[in-house]
């Protein structure tokens, strides 16, 4: 029993400074290659903290989002500069962007820690044995597949997607950048993020979940990467519908590039000026979280 107890402080101890230590080398490699401002550094020092503490698989999962994020969203950066007055292009995340995109993350993983705190070990997701745990592991990886997916789609779409999109209400043609455009190549590219996410959550499983638990929950990969699919899918889509209806969009006559400001020489295409993009990022990350656990429960009795 000694021996034990001694075992579960080491544990305790190394969660502490791996919470510590790993957020900052991602936080400084943000900054260095200009992904991140000095205040969403900061910021996504602290979110990747909580999540490394409460559990290896989130901060894995906030990884990928992160990482594959900042990935595309270069790529898709020398045409948007071209459909976009308000791009800028090599612009940072701020503190504002990463507590949009990282919220309800946060919140899903102080919940987690009421549920199944530390010392103890990584859990699967097991509906069955774990309710509680896993039904909030189910939310954060929702929270940030979805954010995951809207900026695949966004970027993706804006690097690859062939003529005009279609608003998402009414599907008649819109130029490209229009708030609540969408398209084939975007909708894929929205699974793929958030299946990236699910993906770097079933490798942390792998690694950080005790082989007799793993080995008597349902099977993780198709669970999570249909999860995180899924989630990446719904975050596009709240995130186009609101785009649509809540965010102004309009043509400058002058400049031929899309805005989201009205003004004398702007052509209104949709939307009213109710929400910016931080705004619908966060709204669109919370319904997801929201959402997807419940549909799991509902699409998926066998994980009960």
């Amino acid at each position: 029993l000694q021996i034990h107890a001694l075992q579960q402080k080491a544990m305790y101890y190394l969660r502490i400074l791996f919470s510590l230590v790993f957020p900052f080398f991602v936080a400084k490699a943000g900054l260095k290659k200009k992904s991140l401002s000095f205040s969403g550094a900061l910021l996504g020092y602290a979110i990747g903290a909580l999540l490394a503490y409460a559990n290896a698989c989130y901060v894995a999962a906030l990884l990928a989002f992160f990482a594959s994020g900042s990935y595309v969203t270069r790529l898709g950066a020398h045409r948007k500069v071209r459909l976009e007055a308000d791009f800028e292009q090599g612009a940072q995340r701020n503190w504002i962007q990463v507590l949009c995109n990282g919220l309800a993350a946060a919140l899903c993983a102080v919940a987690y820690l009421a549920f199944a705190s530390p010392p103890r070990p990584e859990l699967p997701i097991d509906l069955a044995r774990y309710p509680s745990p896993s039904y909030v592991s189910l939310a954060l990886l929702a929270a940030l597949a979805a954010c995951c997916g809207d900026t695949w789609a966004s970027e993706v779409g804006a690097a690859f997607a062939w003529g005009q999109p279609r608003l998402i209400i009414g599907l008649r043609r819109v130029p490209p950048g229009t708030n609540g455009g969408v398209s084939l190549v975007g909708t894929a590219a929205s699974c793929a993020g958030g299946g990236i996410v699910g993906l770097a959550y079933w490798l942390a499983v792998c690694a950080a979940v005790p082989a007799d638990d793993l080995i008597a929950a349902p099977p993780q990969l198709p669970l999570l990467l249909a999860a995180g699919a899924a989630a990446g899918f719904i975050g596009s889509l709240v995130d186009s519908l609101l785009g649509a209806t809540l965010q102004y969009s309009g043509f400058d006559i002058d400049t031929g590039l899309v805005t989201e400001h009205p003004g004398p020489r702007i052509r209104h295409i949709s939307g009213c000026r109710v929400l910016n993009n931080h705004l619908v990022n966060l709204l669109s990350s919370v319904i997801t979280c929201l959402l997807l656990p419940r549909l799991a429960l509902a699409a998926t009795p066998w994980l009960l």
